[in-house]
């Protein structure tokens, strides 16, 4: 009896350990996934901030063309 009851802890916290695993290795991938989408929307807002600078550089050429 006291041999089963072993076997099973062990069984058991092998179980625990892999999940506690596997759950870290999920977290870590969730955070490299959140700074990558980081990294995109900071692209896209320094695009968005150069839009009126471009148009204002095209409005002037305009002029300059008159």
């Amino acid at each position: 009896m006291k041999k089963t009851g072993i076997i099973i802890a062990i069984i058991v916290g092998v179980i625990l350990i892999w999940g506690i695993g596997t759950y870290n290795g999920f977290v870590k991938k969730q955070e490299a996934m959140t700074t990558a989408w980081g990294q995109v929307e900071n692209v896209y807002q320094r695009r968005a901030d150069l839009v009126p600078n471009l148009q204002g550089r095209c409005d002037y050429g305009q002029y300059g063309e008159l």
